[in-house]
Formats: structure tokens, sequence, C-alpha cells
């Protein structure tokens, strides 16, 4: 019994983790799609009110609480950061970047994250598997980028 749950969990991980393969991995053809007809900040604004507000109705509706003043500054600022800065950057240099130069920005994300822990946390170690994992993403991506034979150019997002 305990091995039909056990493959019953792999299965169900390793769908999440397509998932976000697809999902993610989708994000900055989309972009590219959408900033031909779209300005980007308005792209970028409306995708995160069009996920916002529904998840904010749901959550509400489940009994959560109205956010007090300072939730609701503290994520306007991180907001206005990934709207101005993160995607809105993104989906702006979209304009006239191909999607695959694009998305080899994506995996300096958590290689950002690293630095900036460790520049905020007095003793923070990096520690070897980690430092594997950041560099091996971004190794991946850019085997996935990378000019001719790509896989993004065999689909035309390059």
């Amino acid at each position: 019994m305990a091995t039909a749950a056990n493959g019953n969990l792999r299965l169900r991980r390793a769908a999440a983790f397509a998932a976000i393969y697809v999902l993610w991995g989708a994000t900055s053809l989309a972009i590219r799609w959408g900033v031909e007809s779209i300005p980007p900040f308005v792209l970028v604004g409306s995708r995160f009110v069009l996920a916002g507000a529904p998840l904010y109705v749901v959550l509400r509706a489940r009994g959560a609480r109205r956010p007090d003043l300072r939730t609701w500054l503290l994520s306007a600022a991180v907001g206005a950061l990934l709207v101005l800065g993160g995607n809105g950057l993104m989906s702006f240099a979209q304009r006239s970047a191909p999607s695959s130069a694009a998305a080899m920005l994506l995996p300096t994300i958590p290689l950002w994250t690293v630095v900036i822990e460790r520049l905020l946390t007095p003793g923070a170690r990096l520690g070897l598997r980690r430092a594997a994992g950041v560099l091996l993403g971004i190794a991946g991506v850019a085997l996935l980028a990378r000019p001719g034979g790509s896989a993004l150019a065999d689909i035309g997002a390059v």
C-alpha cells in the first residue's frame, strides 16, 4: 500500500514540476507575443491584476482577514518592483530582443536571491548543493537558448 502512495506522490510531484517548466518556460514567449500589440507595462500590470484580484476574492471568501495598511503598503512596494523592475523591464526588452535572450535572465533570479541573502544575512552560507543548483539551472537555460539548433529556435521563439 505504501508503494502505491509513494508512486502517486512521485507522479504528482513530476506533474507539478512539469507544469512549472511549461508555464514558467512559456512566459517569455507569451510576453514576446503580447508586447507586439500591448504596451509592456500595461501587459505586466494587467497580468498581475488578473491573477491577484481573483486570489484576493477567493481568500476573503475562505475567511481570510482583510490585510492591514502595512501589509497593503509592503505588497504595493513589492508589486511595483515586480511590475516596474523585474517583469516590466523584461517585457520592455522583449519588444526588440529575442525571447530566448530574455529567458536567459530568468535563471539569474535564484542567483540574485542567493547574493542578496548573503549580503543581508550575516553568516549566511551558500552551501555546495545550493551553488550547484543555481549553476546547473543557469547552464540548463543557456543550453536551451543557445543560438542555432536549440529547441527554442525550432518553435520560432528566438
